[in-house]
């Protein structure tokens, strides 16, 4: 067993005869969930050797009898262990509102696989938000533009706000403040103007202020001069990185060529 468990190819080597003993059966597809596909007609509609299945491989539920494929407590059984599971779920169900509560619960990015009304259902995509934000990705239009759905969702993981509506990254201090707070990658999806907005700039670590005391910021990928260790005025080669921040990109190249020649200089 140890050997199928580390090499699951192995079971397509073992004598036909042995998939007719359930027991057999049984300690294999706990193995190694793959073991399903060899299970011979006698025990397609085992729920025992199924729900084992899964316990072991999530997505050995593909191998499953179609039936089980819309049991619901066998899918959310093979969720549990692997979400991808739910590719092999009938469509059908998630017209069962627990199920597809559960589902999302389990896995936030399970809204993909929900039906459109669904995911233009604002609570629901809440739920789903809440447990993994960039699932808003996977919701209607109309609730990327809906402020409570989006805060929910980079509270959870700040880079969502690069799915929320152009008008919120726009022009919502508070949505991409709470974004950037979360995840300073997501900086990047701010527009323009937020983008440079000082609050927006402190929270990502990437602001100096003039005549502040203390270390660079993350920004200025580690320049800090001794100075500036002892509370002087940053300058020189860290200020020219902190105000290439939030520059276009077209302009980022000829600030690297000042911060070179400065450092040369230095």
């Amino acid at each position: 067993w140890a050997a199928i468990r580390q090499t699951p190819s192995a079971l397509a080597h073992v004598a036909e005869r042995l998939w007719h003993d359930r027991a057999f059966l049984l300690q294999a597809v706990a193995t190694s969930g793959r073991a399903l596909q060899f299970a011979p007609e006698e025990h397609e509609l085992d729920r025992e050797v199924v729900l084992a299945a899964v316990r072991s491989d999530g997505c050995s539920l593909q191998y499953a009898h179609a039936s089980f494929w819309r049991d619901p407590e066998v899918v959310l059984e093979a969720i549990q262990h692997d979400g991808w599971a739910l590719q092999f779920a009938d469509r059908e169900l998630w017209n069962d509102r627990a199920f597809a509560s559960a589902a999302v619960r389990h896995h936030g990015w399970a809204l993909q696989f929900a039906p459109a009304d669904l995911k233009s259902d604002r609570d629901f995509v809440i739920l789903a938000a809440g447990r993994h934000g960039l699932a808003l990705a996977y919701a209607a239009d109309s609730l990327r533009g809906d402020r409570g759905v989006v805060l929910t969702a980079v509270q959870q993981d700040g880079r969502a706000l690069q799915h929320a509506s152009t008008c919120l990254r726009d022009e919502d201090l508070e949505v991409v403040l709470t974004a950037v707070k979360q995840h300073a990658d997501s900086l990047r999806f701010a527009g323009g103007s937020l983008r440079k907005h000082p609050d927006v700039q402190r929270a990502a670590g990437r602001f100096v202020d003039e005549g502040s005391s203390g270390s660079c910021s993350a920004a200025a990928g580690g320049f800090a001069t001794e100075g500036a260790a002892r509370g002087e005025e940053a300058s020189g080669p860290v200020l020219l990185v902190v105000e290439a921040v939030g520059e276009d990109e077209g302009q980022i190249d000829s600030r690297i060529g000042e911060l070179e020649a400065e450092l040369q200089r230095l």
